[in-house]
């Protein structure tokens, strides 16, 4: 009994060596690489999440204050779980965290990029960082900012069905969302005809294909396709080349002139302080078409 408590307790001395500083978490070199993201702050571990890839954990620390100043957010490191060893990690002020991370390789060079939302309710972004790890030591560049929207969830769609994914982006600049009103601060929304959402879900699921698991669905099953198909948006489609990301959307005319066809429909479908809104985006398309046309 003795010889089970004695080796219970050298056990416990083990596992805590390797413990956060604050409770039980990482090993302390990833509470080490946090602390170092974000020092003089007092960090409070959260929890681990090794659901993204299982040679790599995902902590996250957060924090109310730094230096005795009004502040808080969240210190997320990258960790390989055979070595304990972190290899990035970002400081995330506020409570719009990142959410949703999925691994997944967006340009074709065999190795899984970092592909995440942030934000709720009324304020969505979405963020893109490529794998550039060269070593097994910690670097803030080991992962590369390749793309952000900061006023919309970007959606992956496979537009040439290559198995390579594409980023429809919604097209607005800036950080602040855009909603669809036919009048400022009326909650009325361009009507969408029964049969036209039919054709939009359709579509959204024939492009997104192997990837739409990836995509937001806001909670709403009968209704996501039509929001992540952007519909309303001044859209633009991205993909990578390599480490360069590419505006292509002039280069696939069949699906602007798909875009022009429903959104004529549901201009017939609608009435007067609805339809501005639906003909600013059929004459951004239009102009679109032509620059196809002038590429051919």
């Amino acid at each position: 009994m003795k010889h089970s408590v004695a080796l219970i307790a050298l056990l416990s001395s083990l596992i805590l060596v390797g413990s956060a500083e604050a409770g039980w978490g990482p090993p302390r070199a990833v509470f080490r690489c946090a602390q170092a993201l974000r020092p003089w702050a007092k960090l409070e571990y959260r929890f681990t999440d090794d659901e993204l890839d299982t040679r790599y954990r995902w902590s996250e620390y957060s924090y109310e204050s730094i230096d005795g100043k009004p502040s808080y957010g969240v210190v997320h490191v990258l960790w390989r779980s055979d070595t304990a060893t972190p290899i990035w990690g970002i400081d995330w002020p506020g409570d719009l965290q990142p959410h949703s991370k999925v691994w997944l390789d967006v340009n074709g060079d065999g190795l899984k990029d970092l592909f995440f939302f942030a934000g709720y309710e009324d304020v969505f972004s979405t963020y893109l960082y490529l794998w550039d790890v060269h070593s097994n030591s910690f670097s803030r560049s080991n992962l590369l900012l390749a793309y952000k929207n900061e006023n919309a969830y970007s959606v992956l769609i496979d537009i040439d069905h290559n198995g390579q994914p594409e980023i429809l982006d919604s097209g607005h600049s800036g950080r602040e969302h855009v909603d669809h009103y036919c009048v400022p601060n009326d909650l009325r929304s361009p009507e969408i005809p029964s049969d036209v959402g039919e054709n939009i879900t359709s579509e959204y699921r024939r492009l997104a294909g192997i990837f739409e698991r990836f995509n937001f669905t806001y909670n709403m099953p009968e209704h996501y396709p039509i929001f992540n198909m952007c519909i309303f948006d001044p859209i633009k489609i991205y993909k990578f080349d390599g480490t360069m990301l590419r505006d292509v959307t002039v280069y696939y005319p069949d699906h602007l002139k798909w875009r022009l066809t429903i959104l004529k429909r549901i201009r017939t479908a609608n009435q007067g302080d609805c339809q501005p809104i639906v003909q600013s985006i059929i004459d951004y398309l239009s102009g679109l078409l032509k620059k196809s046309k002038a590429k051919e």
